[in-house]
């Protein structure tokens, strides 16, 4: 697929750029995963808004919670495993704004 010029001048394969017509948040699949150390969370918004990245265990409890106002564009967050010391294996990540809620699953393996 061709790349594409971002506000920034760089060609950016794969992000969203103005006037696709793609008008709802994003929730991209975490990096690396499988983690041990730390991974990457990233996610688009389509303007700005208020933002709540959730960490759960597969029975819903609530390990993690960033939240704040964003920008539109794309973001990464850095959860480190140190903010998750108790538990390992296969945990759920959502995003929640004012468009919806969306989830993902990942691993965390110590």
């Amino acid at each position: 697929s061709p790349l594409t010029e971002s506000e920034t001048g760089l060609a950016t394969p794969g992000q969203k750029e103005k006037g696709e017509g793609l008008r709802t948040p994003e929730l991209y699949q975490n990096t690396p995963n499988p983690f041990s150390g730390e991974t990457k969370i990233g996610f688009w918004l389509p303007e700005s808004m208020t933002a709540t990245l959730r960490v759960m265990d597969v029975t819903g409890k609530e390990l993690y919670r960033v939240s704040g106002s964003y920008s539109g564009g794309n973001h990464l967050i850095t959860l480190e495993a140190g903010s998750i010391p108790e538990v390992k294996g296969v945990l759920f990540y959502q995003l929640e704004t004012i468009s919806g809620v969306l989830n993902k699953r990942m691993v965390k393996v110590n």
